[in-house]
């Protein structure tokens, strides 16, 4: 019953995860087949020497119809929710007499490789990871800086990288590189707030030039001024907005009475300086009918319509569960649960066993008796008979004039789930392999 239920946590909480990236291909037609429906399949599987054409789509399948124009340009995505594997193999099924088989060895993502061609497409391929997610394999999470108090970027590679002035695990240490004494406190890059409350480089007998008013000792005998001010003794308030133009991408520069300034910035950028730019919705496609709209962050967001989830609301949910439970010497019962029930109930059973296991543990050690398990068994014993979810990806079309039909995605099954026998004698779902195009690639 316990493993039961540890393969319906997994069942239902994976389809929640969302992607760490996508694997596209795309299709840029040749010719004008706008009388001829061509039937394409897109199968990425694990990597092999021989390509195998035997339905085992590990990694993803699409399949569609369509009646391209001539240099119309289309996109099939197949999104993948773990580390990408690197080495694989991409099968192209036009549905036709037209074979072509070529193994190949690439690395690269991001830009668009070109595959091959055949007398109706020019296909190529690209792995693009999801926001947040960095390197080869889409495997390194890094959240990018929003606020301003985010004194780090995300490299390439996915890793945390401090700014100039910063340090420790978080970034959120200041440096101040001649130290502050035992007095002072580092507050920020190279300002110590020493024990007079005066804010300077550093706080080891530092001699404030007399008559300094709006400044800090930094040196000795000299006034550096704090923003806003100016002159040998900080005694002159200056106008920043005038100096300099220290508002980025056309911000517009307010000055303050206390002799600091702001920037108001135009729509698509923020920060002090207006030097950062926001994402839009045309970077951050919903899917399913969803929604794009612009966060408090300034982060684009996608408000899905029921039964859809996910950054990209790319993946659907079953409204209701049903579950049949009996129970030896009663009545079998039907329970229907919501989804967020449903989670609470599978949580709350998987306590119950963890619960049960440490209670067992602790039986054993206190009572070295062997117990028939017939006996622990005879009050009865909870079957699932039946547990279903499910959830679609549907692909990224870049032309919308595309004429797209009969449209169908299945997605890998989790790799300790019972195998169906695809290509057995009986089948019909058996697809031949001298009608196939086939593409080996792998990454190093």
């Amino acid at each position: 019953m316990f493993s039961t239920i540890i393969l319906f946590i997994l069942f239902s909480i994976s389809p929640l995860i969302s992607s760490n990236g996508v694997f596209e291909v795309k299709f840029k037609s040749l010719f004008e087949t706008e009388k001829e429906l061509v039937n394409i399949t897109v199968c990425i599987k694990e990597y092999q020497t021989i390509v195998h054409d035997d339905n085992n789509c590990r990694y993803g399948v699409k399949k569609l119809s369509i009646s391209p124009l001539i240099n119309e340009t289309f996109i099939v995505s197949l999104p993948f929710t773990q580390t990408w594997p690197g080495s694989h193999s991409l099968i192209i099924n036009f549905g036709s007499n037209d074979t072509f088989k070529v193994s190949q060895l690439l690395s690269g993502k991001t830009s668009w490789l070109h595959v091959t061609s055949n007398k109706l497409f020019e296909i190529q391929y690209r792995i693009t990871c999801s926001s947040k997610y960095y390197g080869n394999k889409c495997s390194r999470f890094c959240n990018s800086p929003i606020y301003e108090n985010d004194h780090f970027i995300c490299t390439n590679e996915g890793t945390i990288k401090c700014i100039d002035g910063w340090s420790g695990e978080k970034c959120n240490k200041p440096i101040c590189t001649k130290g502050c004494g035992q007095n002072g406190k580092c507050i920020g890059p190279n300002k110590c707030q020493c024990s007079n409350s005066m804010i300077q480089e550093s706080c080891e007998d530092c001699i404030l030039l007399p008559g300094c008013q709006n400044g800090y000792c930094s040196k000795a005998n000299k006034c550096t001024c704090n923003e806003g001010w100016g002159g040998e003794l900080c005694n002159i308030r200056l106008n920043l907005c005038q100096l300099k133009n220290t508002c980025k991408n056309g911000g517009i520069c307010k000055s303050k009475k206390d002799g600091t300034f702001s920037c108001e910035c135009k729509n698509g950028y923020y920060g002090r300086y207006c030097q950062k730019k926001k994402k839009t919705c045309n970077e951050h496609i919903c899917l399913n009918n969803g929604t794009c709209y612009i966060h408090s962050d300034g982060t684009p967001t996608c408000k899905c319509i029921n039964n859809f989830i996910g950054n990209y609301c790319q993946i659907k949910l079953i409204k209701n569960h049903k579950i049949n439970v009996e129970i030896k010497g009663g009545q079998p019962q039907n329970i229907n649960f919501s989804n967020i029930n449903m989670i609470l109930f599978i949580i709350a059973l998987l306590m119950l066993f963890l619960l049960t296991v440490l209670v067992s543990i602790l039986i054993y050690k206190n009572k070295p008796k062997i117990i028939s398990i017939e006996k622990c068994c005879e009050n009865g014993n909870i079957n699932i008979s039946k547990i279903k979810n499910e959830y679609t990806l549907e692909p990224n079309v870049l032309n919308y004039n595309t004429k797209i039909k009969d449209f169908s995605t299945t997605t890998p099954q989790l790799e300790f789930a019972k195998k169906e026998k695809l290509c057995s004698s009986e089948s019909i779902r058996c697809l031949k392999p001298f009608n196939n195009i086939y593409y080996t690639i792998s990454y190093e």
